[in-house]
């Protein structure tokens, strides 16, 4: 290893890497190849239509999805999303789509609490463990969960409890979307 970082990493604080803070459209298209990046005009939430920038929109293992804090110059990323089965993007620790629970709980050094923050189950609070410090304090990392069920288990609206319960355990979560907000995001 040369010392760099891994390329396809992303850090809460924005700081450094591929994609961060500072990332421009025309260094996406630098980085990743012009052909490669793609705008699109999409919903972005509460009826607001945005222009979001997708690299790699063809390749689901790569694709990620990037909103703008200043759409006019697809300048300063607000909100950089991967989602789906499998992604070579990571965040600290390795964690990326399909990442398990019990591999997040490890991660963590404790058990956290899941629950459905609006529409997807998440994490409601890593209670204190390592991933609270390196995915909310220097920005703010979002992992969202969906469940695998055994055949016969139904799942239960407004799942809600720590990772260590039987009943959460059993819906045998991993993750399947990742957020990051950057902390420089200006304000």
């Amino acid at each position: 290893a040369n010392g760099l970082r891994d390329p396809w990493l992303i850090l809460a604080s924005g700081k450094s890497g591929t994609i961060n803070a500072h990332t421009t459209r025309k260094d996406l298209a630098r980085i990743f190849g012009a052909s490669n990046v793609v705008d699109r005009i999409i919903d972005v939430g509460e009826g607001i239509d945005d222009s979001v920038t997708f690299v790699f929109l063809k390749d689901p293992k790569r694709l990620i999805q990037i909103i703008w804090q200043n759409s006019q110059t697809k300048s300063a990323p607000a909100n950089v999303i991967i989602s789906g089965a499998t992604s070579r993007w990571l965040c600290v620790h390795g964690i990326t789509l399909g990442t398990p629970l019990s591999e997040l709980e490890r991660i963590n050094g404790r058990p956290f609490t899941v629950g459905t923050n609006g529409h997807q189950p998440g994490i409601v609070s890593w209670k204190g463990g390592v991933l609270e410090k390196e995915l909310q304090r220097d920005g703010y990392t979002i992992v969202s969960l969906i469940e695998t069920l055994p055949k016969g288990v139904l799942s239960r609206e407004g799942v809600e409890g720590d990772s260590n319960e039987p009943s959460i355990q059993k819906l045998n979560f991993h993750v399947v979307q990742i957020e990051w907000m950057f902390q420089d995001r200006v304000q």
